[in-house]
Order: C-alpha cells, then structure tokens, then sequence
C-alpha cells in the first residue's frame, strides 16, 4: 500500500514540472463576457450584471447603448435602468476587450383586471364562469372565492367556472415575473333556499272573514298558501290571503319559492275565531244620598272576541241619550264623582274585530233621609234582657241602636234587638239607614224597671186510673213583671227530674195525654226581661187498672177471666144493659167484650172479642122443668111447641150454624102448644131459642125437604 503511494506523488510532480516548462509557449486567448441575474428589470428593481474575462483584466468598463461614457467601472454592476449593455475589460496581456451585449429589458407588474362576464346573483349550487379581460404582461391568474365555492376549470386563466356555495366575495388578479397586479373583486349574492315566511295570527269573531299578509314580502317571490302544514292542494298564492267566512278557529300555512325555484318551509298561521263579546254586566244599580260619592261601579271580566278588551264607560241623564263618562273612564270598573242628580251608567266593550257590546244599564237615584221610626217603650225586671222592636219595620232600611251612655257607639242593629240587662230605667236611640246610608233622625226608647214575677199558680193534686185523661192544669196569669212571657209547662216521674211535658206545653193551660203512672207537673214562666218563676208542682196519682181479661165460652154462658167488682159486657159493641156479672148467658150468637173493674174503681181494657154460638142440645133447666119440647124432628117445615106449663110473652127465633137469625116470632101466651112455620128455610141444621123473661130453651132442630 505504502509503495502504491509513492508511485502516485512521483507521477504528479512530473506532470506539473512538465506544465511549467510548456505553459509559456502556448498564446493566451483574450475573451470577456457577461451575464446577468434577470435580462427583465421590474419597476424599481436592480438587475445584476456579472463580468468574466479570460485574462487578468486590469479595468473594467460597462455601457448603456446610446451613452458615450461608461455608467460603471467595476467587474460588476446593479443595472436599473433597461437597455443593451457592453463590457470592456483592459489587461497587459490582452489589451482592451469587448464583451458581446447583453439586453436587459425594461418590466412591471400586471395591470388591473376587470370582470367581462359573471352575475353577482347566482343560486346556490349552480355552475358559473367568471372571466376577466386578459392583459398581455399577465403570465397567471388568481381567483379567490367566498365560502363552499369550487373551482371546476380555468384555475390560473381569466375564465374559471365554479360551482357557487354562500354569498360573498369573487377576488381575482393578475400575476407576472415582476408580481402580482391589483385585485378586482365582485360581491356576489348567492340565492339560497328562502327563510320562514314572518306572518301574525288573526283574531277574528265568528262569522267574519279574515286577512293574513307576509310581513316585507319580497317582491320576487311566490308565496303560496295551503291548509295543511305539509302536502295539500295550494289554495291561493300571493302575499295575502283572504279567508272565507269563519265560524271556528283555522290554521293555514304558507311558503316562499324564489327565483332561483328554492322553497322554504312552511309558516303557521292561526285565525282565532272567538265568540261574540259576551258576560258584558255591571253591579246593580245603587242608590244614593245626594252629593255622595258612590263606590266603585264594579264591571264583570267580559267573554268572548280575543280576549283583550278596552272599555268605556257612558253616563246618561235621561237613560237615552249615553256620553262618555268623566274621568277615568276607560277601566274594566268605573269611580263617579259626587252624584248630584240621578244618573245612568253603562259600559262598552270592544275586543279585536268583534262588534262592541253594550252591558246593562245601571240607575244610580238620589234618595232622601229616612223618617224616625217607630219604637215602643219596654219593661223589664231587674237584671232582665227585654226585646226593643222598631213598630212596621221598612226591609228596605237598616235600623241602627245607640246606648245612652255612649251615644256616638252603635249598640246593636236590626228592627229587633235585646236590651242590655237592666238595672235601672235606661234610655235608647234609634235610627234609620236607607240604602244609600241616608240616615234619618233619631227616636227615643226608654226601659223602665219592674217588679218580678209571682202568684203562679196550677191547680190540686188528683188521683186518675192508669190510661185516663187527668183534668186540665192551669191558673190564673201571674203577677208583676211585664207581658213580655211566655209559658213552658215540664213533667216528672219522680218529682225530682223535669223535662218538657208532651203535647201543646206552651200556653196557659195544658191538658195532660193518658198517664200511665203516677206524673208531677209544674209551670214556668219564661220571660227574657224578668228572672224564671217556676209553680209549685201538682201531683197526679195514677191507680193501676186491672189486667185486660179473656171470655170464657159455655154452652150458654160466657164467663170473664178475672174477677172484680162489676162488669161490661158488650155484644157486636153495644153495652149490654144491667148485665154486670163476672158470668152471664147468651141466647144469640154474636161478638162479645168484657171489662172488670176493681176496687179502686179503675176498669181494665176489654177483652179480645168472642164469636159465640149457643150449643144447640142444651135445655134451660127453668123450662125444660115446665116441660117445653118441639116436634116433629126433624122435619119437612112445621114444628110444634109443646109445654105442659103456660107461657107468657114467649118469643122464639131460629138461627143458622153461621150465628145469623133467619126466623123471629113473637108468639106471646101459649097454652099448651103453638105451631112455628119454618117452610120457607133450606134443608139443614138450625138452633132454636124459646124464651119467656129471663127463661129460655134452646133446641137443634133438623129441615129436610
């Protein structure tokens, strides 16, 4: 390796030791050139020219064309103006040497550029071309577009064609080697699809039609109008709408299509279809005293149009003729002043476009004061509340009560009141109000103080049967006091406990009901202005009755169960005369009752009614002993009685198994027989009563026909 190295530095000194010797023989060749950083000088810019010769140049010289004098004498030069430049370069072995010329040509920048097509209205989407004139120092151009703009063709020409985005500004320029030229730009308004149509509601009242506009239409729309918020058959275009006549509330939608076909959505509009104003009223009329403020005249809240009202309020003095009213007259209520006369008022009302109302027409009179009024004077005991009464009270007034301590205090009101309790004669007022508080003058009512109560007396103690009626309590009225009582009659069982008697207890006298048991009875006397008076109480003793007895049923005799000191019997409910004995016979069939009564002379209730039948078979013993018979029997319709004694004033009847009497023949004195005629009786079993005085017999007998 070292050995290779060796050859190589012996080889190079011989080649330069060579050149050395050679070098001097050869002639130098004498050239001189130029060249330049840019042969085009923009407005205000240096060029620069570089020189070369090929000798060791001692000067240098650079020309302009068309100068005598050099304009610099360095190897290099900033040129800054155009024009063919020359260099000479001196040297001693080469003399003066002429460069060959180097044109540098004069340049600026692009002028401005202006749009020859292209609209500054395009819709949104659309394919447009925009061109500019071409310059001819323009080597580019330059576009610059607004937002969500594209260029399809011709970036860097004078015509591109783009597809449109928003609204804004198209830019564009010129460009060459010296710059970029001034920027024309053109504003540019992209059609897009149209907002919401700004329309209002409608209030309109049933029966009316109504108008809908857009607000600031644009004038280069269309504007459609449907019923239904998507779809639907258009009912109208145009920026307004009439509708038909209303009787309910309708929605209708209407839409904007531009120019450029874009349709925006649909905008809602209502028509508010309200009812006639209605519940239009104003409080009664009021009366007034004259040169009295009336309250606030107070106005209902009204039904109806849109639901917002404005008011005014009217007066008349005749009750035809309306003005408006003074004051505040516009409010949902209304304040008068001072009323001097009378007058009428009234309120309009108006809502939207429904027709005004008129409420009903109040009266506001003038009413004069009020007479005194009419007022007894009063009693009372000591300590006592009495009733002070205003005589054919008016309803229309209010009757107010002074104290006469405190005179300017009311003390109670109404046309009937309670005095406080009195202790001395005591002095009232009182006075009438009308109803406008017109008040009248005032009338004296004096209280005076008396006596109490006494000498209330009932009547005696008594003694009744249980279930009869007690004799009639009561006196005579009791003393003292005043007549401003009343009576409340109460009864006891024990004599101890009161509550109120049954009945009519209310009045002087009072007629006990049936007692059942031993009852005390007592009177008050009750009166708001004197103390209670309270009678002595009168005792009734109520004796028990004797047990409700039962008949006993004989063959001929009905007999009581209990036995008493007398007797009723009663047959279909007629008293039996003189037969008063706990046992008694019966001759006829019938409905029979007793009653006993006992020693204390008290009677029980009747008994439960009999059906009684006299047993046919048997014989009284008195007559059988004077040996009474009948024949034949049976029989077909005649039978015979016989008697081996006379009998006087006999009579005899014949009764059926029901009880009924079907035969009766008062047959008088017989001797020793009589024939009874019984033809006209059906087939059957009959009884047969013979009697004489208290005697009688008694046999079945049998008809067969």
């Amino acid at each position: 390796m070292k050995q290779t190295l060796l050859l190589r530095s012996i080889l190079l000194l011989f080649f330069f030791s060579i050149a050395s010797f050679v070098a001097p023989v050869v002639a130098q060749t004498c050239t001189v050139s130029v060249s330049a950083s840019s042969t085009l000088l923009c407005q205000g810019q240096q060029v620069q020219l570089t020189g070369n010769a090929s000798f060791a140049a001692e000067s240098w010289e650079w020309y302009l064309q068309g100068q005598a004098t050099p304009v610099a004498t360095t190897q290099n030069y900033q040129a800054s103006v155009a024009g063919r430049y020359t260099l000479k370069a001196s040297g001693s072995n080469c003399g003066t040497i002429e460069s060959s010329s180097i044109e540098i040509t004069a340049g600026s920048v692009p002028g401005i550029v202006s749009f020859s097509s292209g609209s500054s209205k395009v819709c949104s989407g659309a394919l447009v071309t925009y061109s500019v004139g071409a310059i001819a120092s323009a080597q580019s151009y330059t576009w610059l577009l607004p937002s969500g703009w594209a260029i399809q063709s011709g970036q860097g020409t004078n015509s591109v064609t783009v597809t449109a985005g928003s609204s804004g500004t198209i830019s564009v320029k010129a460009v060459n080697a010296c710059g970029e030229g001034p920027v024309t730009s053109m504003a540019v308004n992209v059609v897009g699809t149209p907002g919401l149509p700004d329309v209002t509601n409608a209030y309109i009242c049933a029966g009316s039609s109504a108008t809908l506009s857009v607000q600031n239409p644009t004038p280069t729309f269309i504007y459609s109008w449907y019923a239904t918020a998507t779809g639907g058959t258009r009912i109208a275009t145009g920026a307004s709408l009439v509708t038909g006549t209303l009787t309910s509330t309708q929605k209708y939608y209407v839409q904007a299509e531009n120019e450029c076909g874009f349709v925006s959505a649909r905008s809602e509009v209502t028509v508010n279809v309200s009812a006639p104003i209605g519940n239009n009223l104003i409080e009664e009329k009021q009366a007034l005293c004259a040169g009295q403020i009336p309250e606030s005249i107070t106005g209902s809240v009204p039904t109806g149009g849109n639901g917002i009202y404005s008011y005014t309020w009217e007066v008349s003095y005749d009750g035809v003729n309306f003005m408006v009213a003074s004051g505040q007259y516009n409010g949902i209520s209304y304040s008068p002043g001072a009323v001097t006369q009378p007058i009428w008022l009234r309120r309009k009302v108006l809502s939207g476009s429904c027709a005004y109302t008129y409420s009903n027409a109040i009266y506001l009179s003038i009413l004069p004061a009020p007479a005194a009024p009419l007022a007894g004077n009063a009693t009372a005991c000591e300590g006592g509340i009495t009733k002070l009464n205003v005589h054919n009270p008016d309803p229309k007034l209010t009757y107010r009560w002074y104290f006469a301590g405190q005179p300017n205090g009311i003390f109670a009101v109404g046309p009937s009141i309670l005095s406080a309790p009195v202790m001395q004669d005591t002095l009232y007022y009182v006075e009438a109000v009308n109803e406008a508080g017109c008040v009248g003058p005032r009338t004296s009512v004096v209280v005076t103080l008396v006596e109490p109560f006494y000498d209330n007396t009932i009547g005696e103690a008594h003694t009744i049967c249980a279930g009869d009626i007690a004799v009639q309590l009561g006196g005579l009225a009791p003393k003292g006091g005043n007549m401003n009582y009343s009576y409340l009659w109460e009864a006891s069982i024990d004599g101890v406990s009161y509550t109120a008697a049954t009945g009519l207890n209310t009045t002087k006298y009072y007629s006990p009901d049936r007692l059942e048991q031993t009852t005390w009875f007592r009177r008050k006397i009750v009166s708001e202005s004197c103390p209670l008076l309270v009678s002595e109480p009168v005792k009734i003793t109520v004796l028990p009755k004797p047990e409700k007895p039962s008949i006993n049923l004989g063959a001929t005799t009905l007999t009581a169960s209990i036995a008493g000191v007398t007797y009723t019997w009663l047959k279909d409910g007629v008293e039996l005369s003189n037969v008063t004995t706990r046992s008694i016979s019966f001759d006829a069939a019938g409905s029979y009752k007793v009653r006993v009564q006992n020693e204390q002379g008290c009677y029980s209730d009747f008994s439960e009614a009999l059906q009684a039948t006299p047993q046919p078979n048997a014989l009284n013993s008195e007559l059988a002993n004077m040996g009474v018979s009948v024949a034949p029997n049976p029989t077909s319709g005649k039978i015979v009685v016989h008697t081996r004694q006379p009998l006087e004033n006999a009579v005899a009847a014949v009764y059926n198994l029901a009880g009924k009497e079907v035969y009766r023949q008062a047959i008088g004195a017989v001797a020793v027989a009589y024939e009874l005629n019984l033809a006209h009786l059906e087939s059957g079993v009959y009884v047969l009563f013979v009697r004489t005085g208290k005697q009688q017999f008694v046999q079945r007998i049998i008809i067969v026909k």
